[in-house]
């Protein structure tokens, strides 16, 4: 079974394989670049088993 969810309504909840796919990421605001990071971080933190992240890890 797949569930295709955002990251928001993924809080709280366990899967055995998360895939995060995450837009290229622009210079911005640094407090919400932050934000962003720490949404990424609780998302690929539901996994049980196996997390992937597609996308741009920049600092």
């Amino acid at each position: 079974m797949t569930y295709v969810a955002t990251m928001h309504r993924a809080k709280g909840l366990d899967f055995y394989h998360v895939i995060v796919l995450a837009p290229k990421s622009n210079l911005g605001d640094p407090l919400e670049v932050d934000s962003k990071r720490k949404l990424i971080d609780v998302a690929l933190t539901r996994a049980k088993k196996e997390e992937a992240f597609l996308g741009e890890l920049t600092r």
